[in-house]
């Protein structure tokens, strides 16, 4: 899950990344959008965006709009000292989650700001167990087409250019690189030499025993290298 943000105060910048660390700051709208443009087909994205940056009122507002057009799932949560601007969020039909004002006391702010990620998180994990996400995994000189919401992960076979696809109740073998599996999808995170996993399948993580649990209660090692990694995405 992609978090990104669209402030220009060094402030509120430090305040949000203390919050959410893996997020990713923009200062500028035009370089959030080219990285919008660069997102593979059904991530899963929540932008936290200013309404207004530099002289500019309306950027965060024209900036949510290029982001609806592009991704109609993504989750928009504005964080504004301009309450007066709020209202051309319905003018351009933006459909944002929340709006946050700046003015109010920061344990509010952080309170508020917290509720509304762990609502936007909801709603794309509910559109994504769903919503079939198609994927072509390669499979020597063809593919192998596949729900991405019915692998939970997958392993290489040890001595051979095989990899294991396991769904919940499948079980699939393709000859592929498990290091190109990770780039058709940010979902499919790799943990270790011989793992990837469905990131959304994550049951619970043990950093201390570097072990993973996905939903179907299987346990995957997951190697020093990726700890980071699987901390993040939980």
């Amino acid at each position: 899950m992609n978090h990104f943000l669209l402030e220009d105060n060094k402030i509120h910048q430090r305040f949000i990344k203390n919050l959410v660390p893996n997020i990713q700051i923009f200062n500028k709208p035009h370089d959030l959008l080219q990285h919008v443009h660069t997102l593979k087909n059904n991530s899963a994205n929540i932008f936290i965006l200013d309404l207004e940056l530099g002289d500019t009122p309306k950027a965060g507002i024209l900036t949510a709009n290029f982001i609806r057009q592009a991704d109609p799932h993504a989750q928009i949560i504005i964080f504004t000292s301009h309450s007066d601007l709020t209202s051309l969020c319905f003018e351009y039909h933006l459909s944002v989650l929340d709006y946050i004002y700046k003015g109010d006391a920061q344990n509010k702010i952080q309170q508020r700001l917290l509720a509304s990620l762990k609502k936007a998180q909801d709603n794309l994990h509910r559109l994504i167990q769903f919503q079939e996400i198609p994927l072509k995994l390669p499979n020597g000189s063809r593919f192998h087409r596949v729900d991405l919401n019915n692998i939970l992960f997958i392993a290489s076979e040890k001595g051979t250019h095989y990899l294991e696809v396991h769904g919940f109740k499948t079980l699939t073998k393709i000859r592929a690189n498990l290091k190109d599996i990770t780039s058709i999808h940010d979902q499919l995170i790799q943990v270790h030499a011989a793992y990837c996993i469905n990131s959304n399948h994550i049951q619970s993580y043990s950093a201390k025993k570097h072990l993973l649990t996905l939903k179907n209660g299987i346990s995957l090692p997951v190697s020093r290298p990726f700890n980071q990694i699987v901390r993040q995405l939980l």
